[in-house]
């Protein structure tokens, strides 16, 4: 007898339910080369047709759906006594636990996450529409048995519950097609494993124990506490169904990251008689949305630091010191003023104009022109010092930079221009007042040749003539006072043309030229003081000398200095007091002191006694007598050319003191006296 060919078994009938046409056209070209697929975009048509003929194999559901959510078609078709088995795979993008837990309950036998894979989507598929087909052949199997068995009904019994039993394992082992699926008797403590847990967690088969303390050990020890309280919180409760994820550890020691869910069989008191579950490796799609949250952080931060640096750049080009603005090609029209920009020209409304437009008072001052040369041919322009009138005459540091995009075309010209109007009329003034100071300067060159030649010459002639009349003699008691006095005017005139001579070089910024060679201080002191007294042979002067004098000066210099202050301080005294003069040697140099009873130099004034042309008092009496004012300056240029320092006491009770101190040795070189140089006078 011929053996009849077998016929290969017609494809599953599957129905898929989405409201995107787009996601329910690509579910189907997933399944269509397996299944036979109906596509329903709203859940009202679907559960229509489930009453107007047979049942699919395996329903596929979109949980978010406008109207009727696929949650609540699952619902309803649990309730129906006719589809309360039928397969319902549930597709979301909720990847919480609670979200798991919550399409669990409504009656779903499997999740698939969005996006999802189109493989992975036709075995859960298939899986289900097996595990229905097997379904439907037990019970019609378990049916017949019936009808074979009708009067025994304990047998029926034990087949329905064979049949139910093998209904649980199937719907949980076809939850995932890689889930290391356990039964676990809460009441013995023990777990049975199917081959998953050696092909996903790496477990040879005799490492593997069947109590559920073999389990618990192999948690991570920060989860292991949390997972088991939670596991036995929900076995005490009502609940028939459980999840969490934990780490657990795989066979090599690593710590993989697991789903783990459950079903919990109760009895008639609400009592776990059996629990079956599944726990899935989800270590790689931990490891993907670890990697999404850094890679989001890492977006997070760059945006953060480009609004930052972005607002940097926008207040940097908002006060940057300078007329900064942008002109965008080719229309030239302004799209970007900076503050210092606006405010040289009164707040104008520059943004969005030309500067023909909004500055036209430039018009004709080659500014827009240059500007035009720049825009037509991209090449940068810039000038220091740009006189531009507005309408006052200014000037600026000016730039046209041009901008170029990508392609090498150009985009914008930056207008960049620092003004510089006060520095450019500073300097004309300066230049104005350095002609001035020249012409001055030319004026004291010609003083100087007039004073040293013209006058001191005369002067000379004098001098020598009434000293020559002196000794020739004799001369009655009014002939030699007239003489005498005629010889002590001119060497006062002597005096005042050396103060103008120093005064003049002082000023010309070469400082007083001296001639240091060795001395002793207390020797020039002694001649000078000698001097002083016959010019003044009324007056009372005292001396008083003290350690070593030794040193390197110019006497010539000191000299004068001594005679300007002794001069002072008996131009400055009444008739009846004396005037002392004090010089001593320590470690540190020389001091040389004079002083007199005169009355006090007034507070305003003693600040400025070292200026030239100021004076300490000004008296009625000293009208005939009075110098120039320039003795004092003269003190002070010779003290500092010594490398010393000079100042002044003063009160009505003390009276007047000068004191002037100077290092051993003054600080320069010992240079031959020129020929001829009569600067000591």
């Amino acid at each position: 007898m011929p053996i009849p060919p077998r016929v290969a078994p017609s494809p599953p009938v599957v129905w898929v339910l989405d409201d995107s046409p787009v996601e329910t056209q690509a579910m189907c070209r997933a399944l269509e080369p397996h299944c036979r697929v109906t596509g329903y975009l709203d859940g009202a048509s679907l559960l229509e047709s489930l009453t107007q003929g047979p049942p699919p194999e395996v329903l596929v559901l979109d949980w978010h759906l406008p109207g009727m959510s696929g949650l609540e078609v699952c619902r309803f078709v649990r309730g129906n006594p006719a589809t309360e088995h039928l397969p319902v795979l549930l597709i979301t993008g909720n990847t919480r636990a609670e979200d798991v837990v919550e399409g669990l309950s409504a009656g779903a036998n499997d999740y698939v996450f969005k996006p999802f894979r189109p493989v992975e989507l036709a075995a859960r598929v298939q899986t289900l529409a097996q595990w229905e087909r097997t379904r439907r052949k037990t019970l019609e199997e378990e049916r017949a048995r019936r009808r074979r068995l009708e009067g025994t009904l304990t047998e029926v019994q034990a087949a329905e519950e064979r049949a139910w039993r093998s209904e649980l394992r199937f719907r949980l082992a076809a939850r995932a097609t890689r889930d290391a699926v356990w039964e676990w008797d809460p009441r013995t403590g023990l777990r049975d494993w199917t081959n998953g847990l050696q092909e996903v967690f790496g477990y040879a088969p005799g490492t593997i124990q069947d109590e559920h303390r073999w389990w618990e050990e192999r948690l991570h020890p920060e989860d292991r506490a949390r997972v088991v309280a939670g596991l036995q919180a929900t076995l005490d409760g009502t609940e028939h169904e459980w999840q969490d994820t934990y780490r657990f550890q795989r066979g090599d020691g690593t710590w993989a990251h697991v789903s783990d869910r459950c079903h919990i069989i109760r009895d008639a008191q609400d009592r776990a008689t059996q629990v079956v579950g599944a726990m899935q490796d989800i270590t790689e799609r931990q490891q993907a949305e670890a990697a999404r949250a850094r890679l989001l952080e890492l977006e997070r931060s760059a945006r953060e630091e480009s609004d930052r640096q972005r607002a940097m750049l926008a207040t940097l080009f908002e006060q940057v010191p300078a007329l900064l603005g942008v002109l965008s090609a080719p229309d030239q029209r302004c799209v970007v003023a900076n503050a210092r920009l606006r405010q040289r020209f009164g707040q104008r409304q520059l943004v969005g104009h030309t500067l023909r437009e909004a500055l036209p008072e430039l018009e004709g001052q080659n500014v827009l022109e240059l500007l035009d040369t720049v825009f037509a041919t991209g090449e940068p322009f810039s000038a220091r010092e740009l006189p531009v009138r507005l309408p006052e005459e200014s000037y600026f540091d000016f730039m046209y930079q041009p901008m170029l995009d990508a392609g090498g075309r150009l985009a914008a010209v930056i207008l960049f221009a620092v003004e510089v109007t006060d520095s450019v009329l500073a300097r004309r003034k300066e230049s104005e007042l350095a002609q001035q100071m020249k012409a001055r300067a030319d004026f004291e060159r010609q003083l100087i040749g007039i004073v040293s030649h013209d006058l001191r010459n005369p002067l000379g002639a004098i001098t020598l003539a009434v000293s020559m009349m002196l000794q020739r003699g004799p001369l009655d008691e009014r002939q030699e006072r007239q003489a005498q006095r005629i010889r002590n005017s001119a060497d006062r005139a002597t005096r005042m043309i050396r103060d103008l001579l120093d005064f003049t070089r002082a000023r010309q910024g070469t400082g007083l030229p001296v001639y240091p060679q060795p001395m002793d201080l207390h020797e020039v002191v002694r001649a000078a003081m000698d001097e002083v007294h016959a010019g003044w042979p009324d007056r009372h002067l005292e001396t008083a000398f003290s350690g070593d004098g030794a040193g390197t000066w110019d006497p010539d210099r000191l000299a004068q200095l001594i005679g300007n202050l002794v001069g002072n301080a008996l131009q400055y005294s009444p008739s009846g007091t004396p005037v002392r003069v004090t010089s001593r040697g320590d470690d540190d140099g020389v001091v040389l002191e004079v002083h007199n009873l005169g009355p006090a130099i007034p507070p305003e004034r003693q600040s400025r006694i070292f200026e030239p042309l100021e004076r300490a008092t000004v008296r009625p009496e000293d009208q005939g007598r009075r110098s120039i004012g320039l003795g004092l300056y003269i003190v002070r240029s010779i003290v500092l050319a010594h490398g010393g320092t000079v100042e002044a006491r003063s009160s009505e009770e003390e009276g007047t003191t000068f004191t002037v101190r100077l290092p051993r040795h003054a600080p320069t070189s010992l240079p031959v006296r020129p020929h001829g140089d009569e600067a000591a006078g």
